[in-house]
């Protein structure tokens, strides 16, 4: 454990250090120690967790954890506070996973929201209106026929995004079994909801209503975890992961 801006010193091994260093990027400091099997961390104004197969390494803020969520947006007031022990359990990616998997399960307990999503493909069957513009581009080409159409689907960004959050999640070491069996649980109800690389900027500007604004608070999660989850991957599994905020950024953002 190191807190913001702190050195400390850790046994590992040449490779070991050299995996923490994949999975921290440029967020933590990882040089030669005092001595032979020693290397120096050094946090920067990134804290979080990070995770390989030799060290779990959780970097404090140097503000109180719940602070913290106030400022990301996604304070777990519903759920009351004492449930995710603040105090006794430092591990910001334990802690937001096990939150996002609370708050998803919530959100779809009573099924997946679903919207019109516009369309444009080619059938066998006229669905909604030829697009004509295509049809003259490949003429002599009467089936399939090129349609437009708005079909209402559970196949949208806003289920798109918590499952590729979900996924994810499950894909790095640091959460916990409990934990990872109600993601499980969670991404088995999105069955119908294709797969899709999600850029977090675009959940920025999802418009809310009443019928969508009870997805607010999980997919403001799933924008964090797609922007700050990463992870090293090394033949088919992830060796290590980080989900570290930069604590700069976020009290600027605050004020």
């Amino acid at each position: 454990m190191v807190d913001e801006y702190q050195t400390i010193e850790v046994e590992l091994s040449a490779d070991d250090a050299r995996l923490l260093g994949e999975a921290a990027g440029n967020h933590l400091q990882v040089g030669l120690g005092s001595a032979d099997g020693r290397w120096s961390l050094t946090a920067t104004s990134y804290v979080g967790t990070l995770v390989t197969p030799a060290i779990e390494l959780l970097v404090r803020p140097k503000a109180a954890l719940h602070n913290v969520f106030q400022m990301l947006d996604v304070a777990p007031d519903a759920f009351g506070p004492r449930d995710f022990g603040f105090e006794s359990d430092r591990n910001l990616l334990s802690i937001v996973a096990e939150l996002f998997a609370r708050s998803v399960e919530r959100t779809i307990g009573t099924g997946l929201l679903r919207s019109y999503r516009h369309i444009e493909e080619r059938s066998m069957a006229v669905r909604g209106r030829i697009d004509l513009a295509e049809a003259v581009r490949r003429p002599g080409v009467p089936i399939p026929v090129p349609c437009r159409f708005d079909e209402y689907t559970s196949d949208i960004l806003e289920n798109q995004a918590l499952k590729a959050a979900l996924r994810r999640l499950l894909q790095v070491p640091g959460v916990r079994p409990t934990t990872r069996r109600s993601l499980s649980l969670a991404l088995a109800r999105f069955e119908v909801v294709a797969d899709a690389v999600i850029d977090p900027r675009i959940l920025e500007r999802i418009a809310y209503t009443r019928l969508n604004r009870h997805y607010r608070h999980p997919l403001r999660l799933a924008e964090l975890i797609l922007k700050n989850l990463t992870f090293v991957d090394r033949l088919g599994s992830a060796d290590a992961s980080g989900f570290m905020v930069n604590m700069n950024d976020l009290f600027q953002d605050w004020v």
